[in-house]
């Protein structure tokens, strides 16, 4: 499986973390506002919890 742009690139480096706050929110909405309200609720918080953990971990281990 292809890693997202957000997750294969360091911080700060290749790409400002604005831009990669943006398409991450992007990515989110594509994938989870399909889903019924339910499930909608659960994805977002899945995927708030796993962007903060590598946004905070500075990405470079997930290349």
């Amino acid at each position: 499986m292809l890693q997202p742009d957000y997750v294969r690139f360091k911080w700060n480096t290749e790409y400002n973390r604005g831009q990669i706050d943006n398409k991450f929110r992007s990515d989110m909405g594509i994938i989870c506002d399909g889903k019924i309200i339910g499930l909608r609720t659960h994805c977002r918080s899945w995927a708030l919890t796993y962007y903060t953990a590598v946004r905070n971990g500075g990405a470079s281990h997930f290349r």
